[in-house]
Order: structure tokens, then sequence, then C-alpha cells
């Protein structure tokens, strides 16, 4: 019986900590253009990067579970939510990087052109070379 709770408790786990990272990626979307949430951002950052190694080592552990393919229907029907719970993270970690990268470009300095001399006049800017 012990064995049995054990497995449910490690998939519930689970489940939470998927639940868990749908929510921080929320938070570090809703926070990605936020000028004043520098120090949120790292702390969800963190917490998403602390969430998945969870994970990580939660799925280690149930996999010789799962691999046998003889866990109780309540078991499973964890796994199966959980799976769910993890296409969504996967989606919402996606629309992440690509929000992130969008406005990274945005806010890059954009190379000047060849030739350009910084607003110097070309005199002035051959004078500074010599």
């Amino acid at each position: 019986m012990t064995e049995y709770r054990a497995l449910l408790d490690a998939s519930r786990r689970e489940l939470a900590l998927y639940e868990e990272l749908v929510a921080v990626y929320g938070t570090l979307d809703a926070l990605l253009t936020d000028e004043r949430g520098v120090a949120a951002r790292l702390e969800a950052s963190h917490r998403a990067s602390w969430l998945v190694a969870a994970l990580a080592e939660l799925e280690a552990e149930l996999r010789p579970a799962r691999a046998a393919g003889d866990a109780p229907a309540n078991v499973v029907a964890v796994w199966a939510t959980s799976r769910a719970v993890a296409a969504r993270a996967t989606a919402a970690n996606r629309l992440l990087v690509a929000r992130a990268t969008a406005v990274r470009d945005r806010l890059a300095p954009r190379p000047a052109p060849r030739g350009y001399a910084g607003g110097a006049s070309r005199g002035a800017a051959l004078d500074a070379r010599a």
C-alpha cells in the first residue's frame, strides 16, 4: 500500500509542478516589457528553472512505473492530466521565447549604415582617425 501511495503522491507532485510552471511562464510573459519588473522577472526565471529541474527528477522517479504499464487507474489518470498540462507548459514556453525574442530585437540597437560617422561630418570623422 505504501508503494502505491508514494506513486500517487509523486504523480500528484508532478501535476502540481507542471501547473505551477504554466503559471510562472504566464508571469514571465506579463513581466516581459515591464522595465520595473526586472527583479520579479529574474525571480520568476529562477523559479521556472527550479521547476524544470524538479520535474526532471520526478520524471526519472516515475519512469519505471510508467514503463511497467501496470499502475492503478487513478495514477494513470493523474499522468494523463500531467501530460495535458505539460503540453500547455511547452506551448507557453514557446510563446514566451518568441515574445522575448521580439522584445529583444525591438530594443536592440540597430547597426549604423555603412559609412555613417555617427552624426559627425565626414571631415570630422576623418580628422578623428588621424
